[in-house]
């Protein structure tokens, strides 16, 4: 509930003081159904013109200044934000170094994807806030990050707004796919966005960093070089087509992220021998992703931890050579344990139908970005793959496979022949090979 919200109160005109008290919203007006609209992503009461103007243009650098300025005449954002809280995985992570402080610094190619959790938001009166989950397993004390990203926002400017927030989890935890910290980082988006923009996304960005290490990346445009303990993020362009298809495939075994960095056996200081960072991102973008591209030095670690990652590896690589569609890339995401395969979104018919995989988190997936100002948005996985792009059609996988002999068989089986698929000719075949 609103915690005694008056729906019928009369909105403030412009000029007008809104007689709210420091950190209330603008009451509802009386027309409003706020559980019908919330779905339709509709926002709530935003209250704009001559008075949000001089607010957001009051003081830069002063967030507590303007966060005044805004409870007091009343330009504030929305009450209530539906929110998708997207997930990431690493194309290349490289240890650079092991700090003196027992910290490791790292260069990673960070990319958000379209699995996700779902996070609503709703501003309300009252001296605490609220966090509800649909799983046990998410805490919803003032250790999870949604709750310390509203802290931390309130902290920062001075607002003294406090939210109630539903968190629905589809991201696995101890995957490796970065899906609590993005939970946080799309908190302190949407109290920025309820208090009227309080902050620049630079200012959230820093801010998260205090939140946790993964966090500042999906302040980011969606692929991004990330250095450091993840705090330093520079955008860069897509280097793969968004349409990529990916498959992400978890055992229910978790890798300890503490336990994974200390297997790497680094001594302070000490920076281990392997391919440059920044020489990976650019192939990457010119030649695609491969299984020497998508280099992940927590991996070894892992395998030890949790062997089963080696076997899923194995067991997706080599079955979907046997089918005749070889994945351009199988690596492990992050510091585990889920696995990543690249070129394709669907996991071999022999995998699937193995007894001992009935266990595993088996997702498609896509890569996305976000342009500035606006958050996530989930991609639609099966329209992708309804309307692929010419480098992911029939013909451009055969090109890609030229060296390969691909079958046709009659109805009956009577006859089967065998072709190069170099002399294969979309235009006039018997019969289309297994796609």
């Amino acid at each position: 509930g609103g915690g005694g919200r008056e729906h019928g109160a009369r909105m403030p005109r412009p000029g007008e003081t809104a007689g709210l008290q420091r950190g209330s919203i603008a009451p509802f007006p009386s027309t409003y159904d706020p559980l019908r609209n919330v779905k339709k992503g509709t926002d709530y009461v935003t209250y704009s013109g001559d008075i949000a103007a001089q607010a957001e243009a009051l003081a830069a650098d002063e967030p507590s200044w303007r966060a005044e300025h805004a409870q007091l005449h009343g330009a504030s954002g929305p009450a209530r934000l539906a929110l998708f809280s997207p997930s990431k995985i690493n194309l290349f992570l490289r240890v650079t170094e092991r700090r003196e402080d027992g910290f490791h610094d790292l260069a990673s190619l960070f990319h958000a994807i379209a699995l996700g959790d779902a996070l609503e938001v709703m501003a309300i009166d009252g001296d605490e806030d609220r966090l509800v989950a649909n799983t046990p397993d998410v805490p919803t004390d003032d250790t999870n990050l949604v709750l310390r990203a509203f802290a931390l926002y309130r902290e920062k400017t001075g607002a003294e707004q406090r939210f109630a927030a539903n968190l629905t989890k589809v991201v696995p935890t101890g995957a490796g796919l970065g899906g609590g910290s993005a939970n946080g980082a799309t908190a302190l988006w949407a109290a920025n966005e309820m208090c009227g923009r309080l902050a620049s996304e630079a200012q959230l960005l820093e801010w998260s960093a205090e939140i946790g290490s993964d966090c500042p990346f999906f302040f980011s445009a969606g692929a991004a070089y990330v250095t450091g303990r993840g705090d330093l993020v520079e955008d860069v362009e897509p280097p793969l087509s968004l349409a990529t298809p990916l498959l992400l495939v978890k055992p229910p075994e978790s890798c300890p992220t503490p336990a994974i960095f200390k297997g790497l056996g680094l001594a302070p200081g000490e920076r281990p021998q392997g391919a440059d960072p920044e020489e990976l991102m650019a192939r990457l973008r010119t030649e695609g992703a491969s299984d020497e591209l998508c280099v992940n030095d927590l991996e070894p670690p892992a395998l030890d931890v949790v062997p089963r990652i080696r076997q899923i590896k194995e067991d997706l690589a080599r079955m979907a050579e046997a089918e005749g569609r070889p994945y351009d890339a199988v690596f492990m995401s992050g510091s585990g344990s889920t696995v990543v395969a690249m070129g394709r979104d669907d996991a071999p018919e022999a995998f699937l139908l193995d007894p001992q995989n009935a266990d595993l988190f088996i997702s498609p997936t896509r890569l996305i970005s976000r342009e500035a100002g606006k958050w996530f948005e989930p991609a639609d996985v099966e329209k992708d793959a309804r309307e692929a792009p010419p480098e992911w059609s029939e013909e451009a996988f055969f090109r890609k496979h030229a060296d390969k002999d691909w079958m046709w068989a009659d109805a009956d089986s009577s006859r089967v022949q065998t072709y190069p698929l170099r002399d294969y000719d979309t235009s006039d075949r018997p019969e289309s090979p297994d796609m």
